[in-house]
């Protein structure tokens, strides 16, 4: 009976150690990846973890799993062996390369209004993991925040990719469901105007999942149903003063991170959440 009691203690403290190192918040699955469970059961995001609870990732594993561990951060996983093991939140895992990112500091939400607002941001606006597609001709749009003056918004640094043409844009605003798209045309040419303003009279600052499609000689808009999609936080000139410093901060880490290995799924679930949380901070001003 003593040696059960003890053992019992013993579970105990180290449930409360574990609890204690990820700041008494639960662990929460910020991206599923493919090929991920626990147990019999698929990973999905939002999900929470027991601080004892063991993942695997399956032979078929190709995209990597992304963990909010509190204050030890956000965790990537890649199995390097297959099947892998990985104890929840673990910093070190044979069979699987692991990264740390570092985001829970640079939330812009007050704790005490919005909880874990980071991964709360990109919860409300992204409920479902989504995959990433490949770059097509011509290029795409990316991630960006720009500045709304007026009726004209400085779309350049959402181009840099894009080839210079006559283009059709949509922006839908974030979270998408319910929500009415807005569709603008554009001119682009950086030689000509290297702000890349279009004219968007009915257009508010906010979040918003953006597509292109291509409109040669002015013909109309059409849109392919698998069209990427990326996000764009329009701000004001205010805001967009205060944010833009902290963007082009997170956007640097980012790409150290993007050298030193992690997966193009990872960096857009944390440029989306990045985002999110600075959209929500804008709204709170």
């Amino acid at each position: 009976m003593r040696v059960l009691c003890g053992y019992f203690l013993f579970i105990l403290s180290i449930t409360a150690l574990l609890a204690q190192d990820h700041g008494d918040s639960p662990i929460r699955v910020v991206h599923p990846g493919s090929g991920w469970s626990l147990g019999s059961h698929p990973l999905v995001r939002g999900q929470t973890l027991s601080p004892l609870a063991g993942i695997t990732g399956s032979a078929s594993e190709s995209v990597d799993l992304l963990l909010d561990c509190g204050k030890v951060g956000w965790l990537s996983y890649s199995c390097t062996s297959h099947p892998c093991h990985v104890p929840v939140c673990s910093t070190s895992v044979n069979g699987a390369k692991v990264q740390r990112f570092d985001l829970a500091h640079n939330s812009k939400l007050p704790a005490s209004k919005s909880g874990d607002s980071t991964f709360f941001s990109l919860l409300r606006r992204e409920p479902v993991a989504l995959a990433v597609l490949g770059v097509r001709e011509g290029g795409n749009p990316n991630d960006a925040v720009v500045r709304i003056t007026g009726t004209s918004v400085h779309l350049a640094p959402a181009l840099n990719r894009v080839l210079e043409g006559h283009y059709c844009f949509r922006f839908t605003p974030l979270p998408a469901a319910g929500a009415t798209p807005q569709i603008f045309t554009m001119d682009w040419d950086r030689s000509l105007d290297s702000e890349g303003v279009m004219e968007a009279p009915a257009l508010q600052a906010g979040l918003y999942a953006v597509e292109k499609s291509d409109a040669p000689g002015g013909a109309s808009c059409n849109f392919e149903s698998d069209a990427p999609k990326v996000w764009v936080l329009v701000a004001s000139e205010t805001d967009f003063l205060r944010i833009q410093p902290e963007w082009k901060s997170d956007a640097a880490q980012l790409h150290e991170l993007e050298l030193a290995g992690a997966s193009p799924t990872i960096l857009q679930t944390i440029r989306h959440a990045i985002l999110a949380n600075l959209a929500d901070a804008s709204a709170t001003h």
